[in-house]
């Protein structure tokens, strides 16, 4: 769908005017005349941007702006100001009412329209972290609301000057937040201590803006900056400079001669910004997290543990090797429940589990299949290896001082393994997963004939 856009100004002619060059860009325009006008347009066709004149019917247009950005499914920087006489204070005035920027008229149409690719770019980004985290609020796995954290991390790349290094600080200095410099790399990382930014501040000079553009676009891609907010600081943000700063990946633009409070208000909404797309991401990693794993052991879930099965199986079978698939199953789990309780139960269950995963480390596929029951894949293990897990495992397990409430002795466990191996063979049949599964299982229940607490191999398999 397209982007929508309310255009709100009492001159018709200025209307025409934007129209035609948003509409031309792909955006689909709306118009209004008046704040009531914009209001019943806003509320009926809910736009994603709105541009906005700072004078209305010859009134100031702040109490218009701060109702739009009031508004429940607001999203932060999607109205931007239009003025006459764009001076600092006014600038400041409507930024305090809510706005992302004011442009002034003239428009420079190159910066203006980059503005909207801006909006548009990070309403759609955040949209997508909002759906997969309203998947997992939908899930359950929603996390309690984080109160704003009024202190980030600000940090400026060196602009290698002590004139600009010195423009930063005094920039900076009335704000409450962390700052200091640091250098970028070779490919635009750049060099941070604890943690990525939140905010990084990149000054591009006139007679090098190419270099200044290059740094942009470089920072935006790095490990440790992807996700911080970019602002570029000009000479003069109302130029063409600006909208190419945007476009290659700066989040926002101001001037040196920033006002203080206009630095302020900038350097917050980025921040606000940026924690707020930071929670989405926790959601959503915590929701892939739950998807494919056990509640109470906190390993692999079954339905993770098969596919990732299936898919090395396909891997064996195409680039050759071994693979090690083990069954593991607790000796007279049933006792431990029975005698000391299905709390203790579980707690044995997880601290076998924390053996398990400790042990083999994050090369192994560990999961829960069920009940005491877990499934063990070792990519690239032919038997030699799979031998010397499986006993190290067993031992482990054996060894491992289990403390349960109610007592003050440690309580003991063992474990019976049953393993298969899967080897390259050329053939054209491949074993499936149900094949190596029940392989495993076989060699397991020889395993618990042969006295419990043993490993027992069945070789019959090949991929």
């Amino acid at each position: 769908m397209p982007v929508k856009v309310l255009i709100i100004d009492d001159v018709a002619a200025n209307r025409i005017v934007l129209k035609v060059k948003i509409a031309a860009a792909s955006y689909e325009v709306f118009q209004a005349g008046s704040a009531t006008e914009a209001l019943d347009i806003a509320q009926r066709e809910t736009p994603d941007i709105f541009v906005v004149s700072t004078e209305l019917d010859g009134q100031c247009s702040t109490d218009l702006i701060r109702t739009l950005c009031a508004a429940p499914d607001h999203i932060p920087a999607n109205v931007i100001a239009l003025s006459e006489r764009a001076c600092p204070q006014t600038r400041v005035k409507f930024m305090q009412a809510g706005v992302l920027d004011v442009l002034t008229k003239p428009l420079c149409e190159e910066l203006f329209l980059a503005r909207l690719r801006s909006v548009s770019r990070h309403r759609h980004e955040r949209e997508d972290l909002a759906l997969t985290s309203d998947t997992a609020d939908a899930l359950g796995f929603d996390e309690a609301a984080r109160p704003f954290a009024a202190r980030g991390r600000v940090r400026a790349l060196d602009p290698g000057t002590d004139t600009d290094r010195s423009m930063l600080q005094a920039m900076v200095a009335h704000t409450r937040h962390n700052f200091g410099f640091c250098a970028s790399g070779a490919k635009g990382d750049v060099a941070v201590e604890k943690g990525e930014p939140d905010v990084m501040l990149v000054v591009i000079a006139d007679d090098e803006n190419e270099a200044g553009l290059t740094q942009l676009a470089e920072l935006r891609l790095a490990d440790t900056t992807r996700h911080a907010r970019l602002i570029a600081v000009l000479n003069d943000p109302g130029t063409a400079l600006a909208g190419r700063a945007l476009d290659v990946g700066a989040d926002d633009v101001m001037g040196r001669a920033a006002l203080p409070e206009e630095v302020d208000i900038r350097i917050n909404t980025q921040l606000h910004s940026k924690q707020d797309e930071d929670g989405l991401r926790r959601r959503l990693q915590n929701s892939i997290e739950a998807a494919i794993t056990d509640p109470l052991t906190g390993l692999y879930n079954r339905r993770y543990a098969l596919s990732a099965l299936g898919r090395l199986i396909e891997t064996v079978t195409r680039d050759g090797g071994t693979l090690a698939v083990m069954v593991a199953d607790l000796d007279h789990f049933k006792l431990v429940n029975d005698t000391y309780g299905h709390s203790a139960g579980d707690i044995a269950l997880k601290c076998v589990a924390d053996q398990l995963r400790d042990t083999l480390g994050s090369g192994a596929i560990v999961s829960r299949l069920g009940g005491e029951e877990f499934l063990i894949v070792l990519p690239k293990a032919d038997s030699h290896a799979a031998r010397l897990a499986a006993d190290l495992l067993r031992l482990k397990v054996r060894d491992t001082d289990i403390f349960v409430p109610g007592r003050n002795e440690p309580i003991h466990v063992t474990i019976s393994i049953g393993v298969t191996v899967a080897q390259a063979s050329g053939r054209d049949a491949r074993p499936s997963v149900e094949v190596l599964l029940g392989e495993a299982d076989q060699a397991l229940y020889h395993s618990k004939s042969d006295g419990r607490d043993t490993v027992r191999f069945n070789h019959s398999s090949a991929a």
